[in-house]
């Protein structure tokens, strides 16, 4: 697997990778696999990683095979008849 440089940049944002695991509720040894490539980033944790970026590094960067288009489409209204 390939590095994943939009996570290397929200761990750049944050501050440490110890930092980001705090803030996902997950090992430092979990990020590290996550940057090397050795394990997958897991999609659930994108939008949170977007949120303590504010927005600097988006979802579409860090998990770039998902349908977050989908995601982001607004939700709408039905018409009262």
């Amino acid at each position: 697997m390939d590095r994943n440089l939009g996570l290397e940049r929200a761990i750049s944002i944050v501050g440490s990778q110890k930092a980001l695991a705090a803030i996902l509720g997950v090992s430092p040894q979990s990020v590290s696999q996550w940057v090397n490539g050795s394990r997958p980033l897991p999609s659930e944790h994108c939008p949170v990683i977007e949120e303590a970026t504010g927005k600097r590094v988006v979802c579409e960067e860090l998990f770039p095979n998902f349908r977050w288009d989908v995601l982001r489409k607004p939700v709408r209204k039905k018409r009262a008849s």
